[in-house]
């Protein structure tokens, strides 16, 4: 059934970087979506079912998701889920087990939270590994950051303001995508607002 499987993957993530720029914590909501146009009600030799607890077509998938972050919550179309917890790579590795019946979809959502190191000059790095499958994953990401801070470079990203980068692409090989960090120089420090005082309003 995993020739028909579709899957776009939604992250969105924020970043508040300590002072020095060395580590970040980060806040995200990664949301997998798995779409089965197999067509439904029609039993054969390729849509099964060869177990008698599916119908034709269903594709039931054991979904793992791997990242350094701890998450808070998991979900399956907004229904709290239980996630096996394991460790493999470096990475902390959710997993459940997803059904999806012909002609419909699913959508499995993490909620994460921790903290990740940032590369030399402020860089942060998120790497899309690609797992073989007949098709690429189509990828959407959103990167934003608090008032004080900016997006000053952007690779594989759009930056859409100083707050933000996006992008959506098909991730066909393994790659990454990276935004650099600095201080928002254009905007006056603490210190000075409070020297200045509270702003006039008409």
């Amino acid at each position: 059934m995993d020739f028909y499987l579709e899957r776009d993957l939604d992250y969105s993530v924020h970043l508040e970087p300590d002072e020095a720029l060395a580590a970040a914590r980060v806040t995200g909501r990664l949301e997998v979506h798995l779409d089965n146009p197999a067509p439904p009600g029609i039993a054969s030799y390729a849509l099964g079912p060869n177990d008698p607890r599916f119908a034709p077509g269903e594709n039931r998938s054991f979904v793992s998701v791997y990242t350094p972050l701890p998450f808070t919550k998991a979900d399956v179309d907004g229904v709290e889920r239980l996630m096996e917890v394991e460790t493999e790579l470096g990475r902390n590795v959710y997993s459940s087990f997803v059904s999806v019946p012909a002609g419909t979809s699913a959508t499995l959502g993490l909620d994460l939270d921790g903290s990740v190191r940032l590369e030399d000059d402020g860089w942060y790095r998120l790497d899309l590994v690609r797992q073989p499958a007949l098709q690429g994953d189509r990828v959407t990401i959103e990167i934003t950051v608090p008032e004080g801070l900016r997006i000053a470079d952007a690779v594989g990203l759009d930056r859409d303001g100083d707050r933000r980068a996006t992008g959506r692409m098909t991730v066909e090989e393994s790659t990454q995508v990276r935004v650099r960090l600095e201080p928002d120089r254009s905007r006056p420090s603490l210190w000075d607002r409070l020297i200045d005082g509270p702003e006039d309003t008409p």
